[in-house]
């Protein structure tokens, strides 16, 4: 085409599109606005307006599916059915194919009162389209919609018979079971769906555990699903929810027993799996839930029978956790010598040494052994950040033997050791100056224990960090005391305290109380005496040594720990739940700006109804 040609078609189209469309054009645009305010009624809940203005745009454009749903949103918050009935009968006027349309105006009928043309409509569309599963699916909603479940639920059933396929339609009928409260015909559908999808069995646990917790439903539900395992034996994905459920109530002996059975049957049927991972999994739970017995066994189950299980390692350390949990010692420290033993230079033989040099020291006083063990971190892990406990420990260690120049040599290992993360660096030389300071007091040497807590506690430091309560509890002792040698015979009594000589601790302390009994250290003695009957199980005379301070401080500087000493003895030691709580209310209200009022309350709240 030539320039000049091009440039006359040009014209033409600029004619065109000037002249006839400008009509149209604005046409358009006032229906666009008469479409816009009848939104803003509609929002604003102006409904009748809105359906004035849906209806005018509708007559001047009927073919307009926007303007069609508008007014037919309003006819049906209005309940204008038969107006509703009249415009969808015209749309299916137009497009008598359109199914949606069809099942809508069954609902509408049955809205409208005319039920028996409703369920007429909705059976001619069935008949009209019996092998098309989204039509099943689109009048079991329309009949959802307006609670008719039980006939739902028939033509669900219906589209099966017809289809010739059991397990389709499987959740929607689950949740229309579930509506109707047929707990145990929903698990049957829930069950169909997870054999054609055994990877959403998370999604089935899920709907499960939203049933009522009643007995009849758990009975219920337990018994469909124990009936398909037992048809299915090789379908694993049953049991596992088997199991699941199971663990929903607490049912721990039951499920172990399933979850045994599943491992023998994933054996079978695939040698390379299941060796012990499904045991592993309820043991963790088990132990989350505190169910520590039934996570034993489990574990027992694995060393047993799967030696091979590649987290066997995880398996024995969390064993021997439990056990330590359970304040099994001898048992934990076997499967702690165990696990040093199998699997050395690693982070379990780590955390075996750590753990048994702990128990030997705080449990058994077994200061050789946990030496030892500690030393076993330092020997094979001289670079790891956990050297730095066991560094700690040893010194503890040799506190308790009374070498307090050995205890210094780790102490300041761990001091003058560098460390990549800064704030860790900060902690642990935080802990190191502490010790060290417990030292120079043990040793009567108040100026350097006081050089090292000012480190921990200056002005304008941070309060949050770990060790600066203890470090400031113990730089106050120092300063607050007038009586150097009061404060001389209070740190030796610590120390021998530390040593587990508690004859000659009490002895210090009643020396104190009975040579300065003014001094302000006679109710720190007082209440370390009582901690040291408390250390020797001599729970009764601890509880009249609180008692003789918290008449003696009239100032409550220790008023408040004294009882609530005495509320955890009653409420630990002894089961007695009202003593503890008359304790524990005592410090309310004898010392209501106490520190532990907020712990006090929620330790009242826990007694309460016991």
């Amino acid at each position: 085409m030539s320039r000049f040609y091009k440039y006359i078609f040009l014209i033409l189209i600029e004619l065109i599109v000037s002249q006839y469309p400008v009509d149209a054009q604005r046409q358009d645009a006032i229906l666009l606005n008469q479409f816009r305010l009848a939104r803003q009624y509609e929002n604003l809940g102006q409904i009748e307006k809105a359906a004035e203005l849906y209806l005018q745009l509708y007559r001047q454009n009927p073919n307009s599916p926007v303007f069609f749903e508008g007014l037919k949103r309003s006819y049906q918050y209005l309940r204008r059915y038969s107006e509703l009935v009249e415009i969808i009968q015209a749309q299916l006027q137009r497009n008598p194919s359109n199914v949606r349309l069809r099942a809508e105006l069954a609902s509408v009928y049955f809205r409208n009162g005319q039920k028996k043309l409703a369920f007429e409509t909705w059976e001619r569309i069935l008949k009209d389209f019996p092998r098309q599963p989204p039509v099943y699916r689109l009048v079991a909603n329309t009949m959802f919609a307006n609670r008719l479940y039980d006939r739902g639920i028939k033509v669900y059933l219906r589209a099966r018979e017809m289809l010739g396929d059991e397990n389709v339609f499987a959740t929607e009928l689950a949740r229309l079971y579930t509506l109707r409260q047929s707990y145990r015909k929903a698990t049957r559908e829930y069950l169909r769906f997870l054999g054609q999808n055994p990877t959403q069995l998370k999604y089935v646990e899920r709907r499960l555990a939203s049933f009522p917790a009643e007995s009849q439903v758990y009975h219920d539900v337990i018994s469909e699903i124990k009936k398909w395992t037992h048809e299915h034996p090789n379908t694993l994905v049953f049991r596992k929810l088997l199991i699941s459920y199971y663990l929903c109530y607490s049912n721990y002996r039951e499920a172990l027993r399933e979850v045994i059975e599943l491992e023998r049957l994933g054996k079978l049927t695939d040698s390379k799996i299941l060796s012990g991972e499904e045991l592993f999994k309820f043991a963790q739970n088990c132990y989350k839930e505190g169910a520590y017995e039934f996570a034993i066994q489990a574990l027992n189950q694995i060393l047993e029978n799967y030696p091979q299980f590649p987290r066997i390692g995880e398996a024995r350390v969390k064993l021997a956790n439990i056990y330590l949990k359970q304040n099994k010692l001898k048992e934990s420290l076997a499967c702690f010598e165990t696990i040093a033993r199998d699997y050395p230079e690693t982070r379990w033989a780590l955390q075996a040494y750590l753990t048994i040099g702990t128990i030997a020291l705080e449990y058994f006083f077994d200061l050789n052994r946990a030496i030892s063990n500690f030393q076993q971190v330092l020997k094979q892990f001289p670079h790891h950040d956990e050297r730095f406990e066991a560094l700690f420990k040893l010194g503890d260690c040799w506190v308790a033997k009374n070498n307090l120049d050995q205890a210094e040599k780790y102490y300041r290992q761990a001091l003058n050791a560098s460390v990549r993360d800064p704030k860790s660096q900060t902690d642990i030389r935080d802990r190191a100056r502490l010790k060290l300071a417990e030292l120079e007091f043990y040793r009567g040497n108040f100026d350097r224990a006081r050089k090292y807590l000012e480190k921990i506690v200056s002005p304008g430091g941070e309060l949050d960090k770990p060790y600066v309560n203890d470090a400031l509890e113990l730089f106050l002792l120092i300063n607050n005391q007038e009586n150097p040698e009061a404060l001389r015979l209070f740190a030796l009594a610590e120390q021998r305290e530390r040593e587990r000589k508690y004859a000659k601790a009490e002895k210090l302390l009643r020396k104190i109380i009975q040579k300065y009994p003014s001094t302000n250290l006679t109710k720190q003695a007082l209440f370390r005496l009582g901690k040291i009957k408390e250390l020797q199980a001599n729970y009764s005379d601890a509880i009249s040594i609180y008692r003789d301070l918290v008449t003696s401080d009239s100032l409550g500087t220790l008023g408040d720990l004294a009882l609530n000493r005495i509320g955890q003895i009653y409420e630990q030691r002894f089961k007695d739940f009202a003593k503890a709580k008359i304790a524990y209310e005592e410090v309310l209200i004898k010392y209501p700006d106490s520190l532990l009022a907020e712990e006090i309350r929620k330790k009242i709240r826990n007694l309460e109804g016991r």
